[in-house]
């Protein structure tokens, strides 16, 4: 029963691990997205206004790219992280339960035909 125990307890940080991936995943889209949208209302007003693209608003739009760099690298880390926890659980599995299969079929069962 302990067995069962270990890999629960692994499980058990997968899915807490995952469900906060999940939130801080859509909390920070969420803010991309509105973000985008801010600097993209802002680049129709000046292309409705016929000015050219100021230096504010190019540093602007290079600091958006770069924010959207940084919040993608940050969630394929997490992912990543995740992904490692979801193979600590399969290890658990494999330290804790024999994967011999003899001791779960007896001999006879291979010698009946019909």
């Amino acid at each position: 029963m302990e067995q069962c125990a270990c890999v629960e307890r692994e499980l058990d940080k997968v899915l807490q691990k995952f469900l906060t991936y999940g939130q801080h995943c859509e909390r920070s889209l969420e803010e991309l997205l509105h973000y985008v949208g801010q600097l993209r209302a802002e680049l129709a007003s000046a292309a409705l206004q016929g000015t050219p693209l100021s230096a504010t608003l190019s540093l602007v739009m290079s600091q958006c790219c770069r924010k959207i760099k940084d919040t993608v690298q940050k969630l394929a880390s997490d992912h990543k992280d995740i992904h490692s926890s979801v193979s600590r659980v399969g290890k658990a599995i494999d330290r804790n339960f024999d994967s011999e299969i003899c001791g779960v079929v007896s001999d006879a069962v291979w010698d009946a035909r019909e």
